[in-house]
């Protein structure tokens, strides 16, 4: 699995973002945003992602949240062990990307702290999103005998083949401030 390795000289800016989410019995979220890195020259790099995510929901709700470049967010970008070189370049940045986020909020805002594994080669991580989903959505019709949260968990970690978890180079820890 993954392990820190060192502090990256890349150096978090900002972030932006935005999503909206359902919860029945299944919580189902979407959302994109972007983060903004400074290099080790001192360019400025933006890095935008697209997310969709199952999991166990309490309630029914319907909800959404915005955080924009202008909002206060703290972040560090480290190396992982299964990163082979001496420092990351933008490249090492891009591709596939999993993230889990604790967010929390009242009509006035609130704020987010998030985990984003970076760089994962998406040749094997397209070929495991569709089969983690497919699995998901069996689990979700009660083929398999009902949703549970610790399964969806087990099935978007552990059941990654090794080439896609080892092909992730850096990780991305950030807390912001959100709206909604």
């Amino acid at each position: 699995m993954w392990r820190l390795r060192e502090e990256s000289k890349w150096k978090f800016k900002t972030s932006e973002s935005g999503g909206v989410g359902v919860s029945v019995v299944v919580a189902i979220q979407a959302g994109g945003g972007a983060f903004y890195a400074i290099d080790p020259a001192g360019g400025l790099t933006q890095f935008n992602y697209k997310n969709v995510g199952v999991g166990a929901g309490l309630g029914y709700k319907v909800g959404g949240s915005l955080s924009t470049k202008d909002l206060k967010s703290y972040g560090t970008i480290w190396m992982l062990n299964t990163f082979g070189g001496k420092e990351l370049q933008a490249a090492d940045l891009t591709g596939g990307c999993m993230f889990t986020d604790f967010s929390g909020g009242m009509p006035g805002g609130g704020g987010g702290l998030t985990a984003m594994v970076l760089g994962i080669t998406l040749g094997g991580f397209k070929d495991e999103f569709i089969d983690e989903i497919f699995e998901i959505m069996i689990v979700g019709s009660g083929f398999s005998g009902g949703v549970n949260s610790s399964r969806m968990t087990r099935l978007a970690v552990q059941n990654l083949r090794p080439d896609v978890l080892n092909s992730a180079k850096a990780v991305l820890l950030m807390y912001g401030q959100n709206i909604g």
